[in-house]
């Protein structure tokens, strides 16, 4: 085996199945030294690995990342291996010990050789970015230069150093504040222009979570201009992921939202005109949790693998929660317009949030407290399709004042409003409730197959959209179709059943659920 063995710098990872022990890698490493070494001078990269191997401790992700734990004094960071932040530290390190810098090939090396060693070692962790949830306990980065960490469990919430957990700080992350344990959540509501306390509950519930554990809502923000939609979104981002670039613009593709999940806690986009099929469907996946492989060059056939799970915070002012999938996943929030009388100047708001930040981040770890310890008592009778959101935000509803109740009522009455608007904008399904309207005017249900349907369809498009370019034109895509806008149809009493296969045929039933029938086998769970 040979160093042509071993990956070059800002290629990632060792492509070898069997990767070189550190005793091998150190062989070769002098061999390849051998010319400094005649001259009676110690190459550089071995000086280096003899100032960091007793300050560093190599290891492997699940997704076989290489890190290291270095100890800096009276904390420990870690750090990515084949990082800039590790090209630094090995500067530094090098700097200090010997007056000098590295070039670029002794780093080349060093990485190699913790790489090695992080292999051969055979230790796996996890890493985080801004939070993770372990053993029932949430640990919060404030991401500050003392390292401190906010330990809360369901007896309280702490600041401490070195946790058991491993956190990773990535450009452009930002400090929080230092939380007033006095605080209370509520008073981050004076700083959001929404238009009900109901809609306050959808959005502290969310904050909350965002802070807990996977799945997430995605909470969409659409409004005209002039209803404050930005800077409801900044107030968000700053209480519970500040960072550099708060607010970001349309993703270009796929490969960019992941690498965005990699980068930070929540994912925050200003100003949309409209989500895609494809951008819609990678945002649904990352709310549950999903990952994609990407190549890492395009000069060889190596991949990486994205897996992540985030909170999703989306602002337009058009209508952006059309797809059932993504309006599943989704609670709609509508500002209404600052009226002249009520707007401030951006210096009287921003002045006054700063003020009440740590009382404002204070009270989110309150309630978190709440929340993790009102958790196992939670048990609902009726479960939405993001249960565990439903389920951890009615242990948290105590920290609001409000009852479960009252938290189930707003998020059922949202996710019903958010299909209804949706109707309006999909032509497929006010045609088929057209349908069942007609046929339950003669008493009567639809049944027939995919392409029967697409048929009949063209008949009852609203007036103004007669063609055929709105119907799906194949079974499959009807199917698809119908799959994706049954919520939707639900939450206005038409009913979808997929009937027993008749010879070489999959019939369906559509019909209009009775009104005092409010929970059939396929209605929204509540």
């Amino acid at each position: 085996m040979t160093i042509d063995n071993i990956q070059q710098e800002g290629h990632g990872l060792p492509v070898d199945l069997s990767p070189l022990t550190p005793e091998e890698l150190e062989n070769i490493s002098r061999d390849t030294g051998a010319d400094e070494e005649e001259n009676g001078k110690k190459p550089q990269y071995l000086v280096a690995i003899d100032i960091l191997k007793d300050k560093v401790r190599p290891f492997l992700t699940p997704d076989d990342e290489v890190y290291v734990d270095y100890q800096n004094s009276n904390h420990t960071e870690t750090i990515p291996v084949y990082s800039s932040q590790f090209n630094r530290l090995l500067n530094s390190l090098y700097y200090k010990e010997q007056g000098g810098v590295l070039n670029k090939e002794s780093r080349s090396k060093i990485k190699d050789y913790f790489s090695a060693m992080a292999y051969d070692s055979g230790e796996v962790h996890e890493v985080g970015i801004r939070v993770m949830y372990q053993k029932g306990i949430i640990y919060y980065d404030l991401a500050n230069e003392q390292r401190e960490i906010v330990k809360i469990s369901p007896e309280s919430w702490e600041i401490i150093q070195n946790p058991p957990v491993r956190f990773i700080r990535k450009k452009g992350m930002l400090s929080n504040v230092r939380p007033d344990p006095l605080g209370d959540i509520n008073i981050l509501k004076k700083y959001l222009n929404l238009p009900n306390e109901e809609q306050w509950y959808l959005v502290s519930a969310f904050i909350l979570q965002s802070l807990y554990s996977s799945p997430y809502p995605i909470l969409v923000m659409n409004g005209e201009q002039g209803t404050g939609k930005t800077t409801n979104s900044k107030v968000i981002c700053l209480t519970i992921d500040p960072s550099s670039v708060l607010l970001n613009s349309r993703p270009r593709d796929e490969r960019d939202i992941f690498i965005a999940a990699s980068n930070s806690l929540l994912l925050s986009f200003d100003n949309l005109s409209g989500i895609s099929s494809h951008t819609a469907d990678t945002f649904c996946r990352l709310s549950t949790g999903s990952g994609v492989r990407l190549r890492k060059l395009h000069t060889d056939d190596e991949e990486k693998f994205f897996y992540s799970a985030r909170p999703i915070l989306i602002n337009g002012i058009d209508d952006l929660a059309t797809r059932g999938d993504l309006i599943s996943r989704s609670l709609l929030i509508t500002p209404p317009v600052i009226s002249n009388e009520d707007r401030i100047t951006e210096k009287e708001f921003w002045s006054a949030f700063e003020e009440d930040r740590a009382r404002i981040l204070g009270g989110v770890f309150n309630a978190l407290v709440i929340a993790l310890r009102n958790l196992p008592t939670i048990s609902l009778d009726e479960k939405p399709r993001m249960a565990d959101f439903a389920q951890f935000s009615c242990a948290a509803s105590e920290a609001l004042g409000i009852s479960q109740q009252s938290f189930i009522n707003a998020y059922r009455s949202n996710i019903n409003e958010t299909n209804r608007n949706s109707i309006d904008l999909d032509p497929v399904a006010l045609a088929i409730i057209n349908l069942v309207h007609t046929k339950s005017l003669l008493n009567e249900d639809w049944f027939g197959t995919m392409s029967e349907l697409a048929d009949e369809l063209l008949r009852f498009l609203p007036a103004n959209l007669i063609g055929s370019k709105y119907i799906p034109q194949t079974p499959q895509a009807m199917s698809n179709k119908l799959k994706r806008i049954t919520p939707m149809l639900l939450s206005v009493k038409v009913g979808v059943e997929k009937l027993d296969r008749q010879e070489d045929k999959r019939p369906y039933r559509l019909f209009k659920i009775p009104d005092d029938h409010d929970n059939p086998d396929n209605e929204l769970p509540f």
